[in-house]
């Protein structure tokens, strides 16, 4: 499903194929298996913390449900919509505190091969976030922390990761 008259739904879309880039150029060299599951991780990392924005500010407003209706085939979902919507937003709560393996494989390739792809996967995750805070018309800082609160997790592992390894 795709819309491509919504220019939030757009940039989403493009900053999850360009998370996803990043995660297989940081996967390179491993088996397909483990490429897939790193990036079928990031995936429900991504849906998990969009849920969450869109709960933060305990409203779930018609221009987030469309939003989410050309993002998610939810008809494929047994119980519907608001069901997912509340079990990701919930696994949200763990995976926030976790620093994803595809991300520790992105900082584990920058600092073998001087790359920046865990910068990279951040700023995508940032703009997917930033994008789901305006998908209804409104920006909300409830809304905004989510994603602010999981940058500097990412940043804070990352310059931990970096201070181990150089």
């Amino acid at each position: 499903m795709s819309d491509n008259s919504n220019p939030t739904v757009r940039a989403v879309q493009e900053s999850v194929m360009n998370l996803l880039e990043l995660v297989e150029q940081a996967a390179r060299g491993q088996d397909a298996q483990e490429v897939e599951a790193l990036c079928e991780e990031a995936q429900q990392t991504v849906l998990k913390m969009i849920a969450a924005i869109v709960l933060a500010d305990k409203k779930y407003a018609a221009g987030e449900q469309a939003f989410l209706n050309v993002l998610v085939d939810w008809s494929k979902k047994p119980g519907g919509e608001l069901r997912y919507l509340n079990e990701y937003a919930e696994g949200w709560k763990v995976a926030s505190m976790q620093v994803p393996r595809f991300f520790q494989a992105a900082a584990d390739h920058d600092t073998r091969q001087h790359t920046e792809l865990a910068r990279g996967i951040m700023r995508e995750m940032q703009l997917i976030g930033n994008n789901t805070c305006v998908s209804d018309g409104h920006f909300e800082s409830s809304e905004h922390e989510v994603v602010r609160n999981y940058i500097l997790f990412l940043e804070e592992y990352l310059e931990a990761w970096r201070a181990e390894h150089s």
